[in-house]
């Protein structure tokens, strides 16, 4: 199994309708990040990204908002993003001071390893492996675990 079958599988129409979500992804794989957001749009969830931002705005002030802001925070991970020096790192640490702040048990914070080269020892949360058959079953479960914590 793929990322896209992942999503197509996991986010169905309107499923998590009035849910929020932000996607953080490197910068040099837009399309997976739009990918993410298409499925995400689909499920009726209320989306932002990094393509979100207007002229003029102050994009790290409105990126940790947005992510303050929503429910879950998808941050995908390739083989690149583990060795990559950019500002996708600092705003993983961002996501995780966000988590940290939320009492225990609570999630907000998702990362989604897109392939088996992601690093995954520098952060201490369960990672969803987006090939593997059994992360529908766990991602399911997050979604629904979040959304009953509202």
């Amino acid at each position: 199994m793929n990322a896209t079958q992942l999503l197509n599988k996991v986010f169905t129409s309107n499923r998590y309708k009035n849910a929020k979500a932000y996607v953080l992804c490197r910068e040099t794989d837009p399309e997976t990040q739009r990918s993410w957001i298409r499925a995400l749009k689909r499920a009726g969830m209320y989306v932002k990204s990094s393509d979100d931002l207007l002229p003029g705005q102050d994009w790290e002030l409105e990126v940790e908002t947005w992510m303050r802001d929503a429910d879950f925070v998808f941050a995908l991970f390739d083989e690149k993003s583990a060795t990559a020096e950019s500002w996708f790192h600092k705003f993983v640490r961002i996501a995780t001071d966000l988590h940290s702040y939320k009492p225990e048990g609570i999630i907000k914070l998702i990362p989604v390893r897109l392939d088996e080269g992601a690093l995954q020892s520098r952060y201490q949360f369960v990672w969803l492996d987006a090939w593997d058959k059994k992360s529908i079953e766990k991602l399911e479960k997050s979604l629904a675990r979040v959304l009953a914590q509202k």
